[in-house]
């Protein structure tokens, strides 16, 4: 079976699934996580944010690793993501009601 490329931008087609982005709202655990980290900086919570979102960020990775040199390794990629996660994460402020992504 031959894989399909897939221009970003394009809508499923017809009976396929779209990944849907999660809101902040969406998911309760991860509420209360970003309430208790934001309120007393609980590291138990900010794990929990970080292995949360931390697919997001091998996703990005790996879709950047595709249009770079092959001396660039993908571990490299995944490691400044995880980088700059942390950073987003404590950065991230819930009560302005906007999507962390």
């Amino acid at each position: 079976m031959q894989k399909e490329r897939v221009k970003v931008g394009m809508k499923p087609r017809e009976g396929e699934d779209r990944k849907e982005t999660r809101k902040v709202g969406d998911n309760p655990a991860l509420e209360d996580a970003w309430k208790r980290y934001k309120k007393s900086r609980c590291q138990r919570a900010k794990e929990l944010l970080i292995l949360e979102y931390l697919p997001l960020v091998k996703y990005v990775a790996s879709r950047l690793a595709i249009g770079l040199p092959p001396s660039v390794e993908i571990d490299d990629l995944i490691g400044s993501g995880t980088i700059g996660l942390l950073s987003a994460v404590e950065r991230y402020d819930p009560s302005r009601d906007n999507k962390f992504s």
